[in-house]
């Protein structure tokens, strides 16, 4: 109250933010799997 900024979580605000949470995380795993493949066994091991 003391800013006077809306804080408030509607609906499509949230749809918004779980796809964007979703979308994120299968983007880094994707990178992160990309780099596994790219990656020489004797080098991991």
């Amino acid at each position: 109250k003391e800013t006077q900024l809306p804080v408030e979580m509607n609906l499509p605000n949230g749809i918004i933010v779980l796809t964007s949470g979703v979308l994120m995380c299968i983007c880094s795993g994707a990178v992160a799997i990309g780099k596994l493949r790219a990656a020489d066994p004797a080098d991991i091991f």
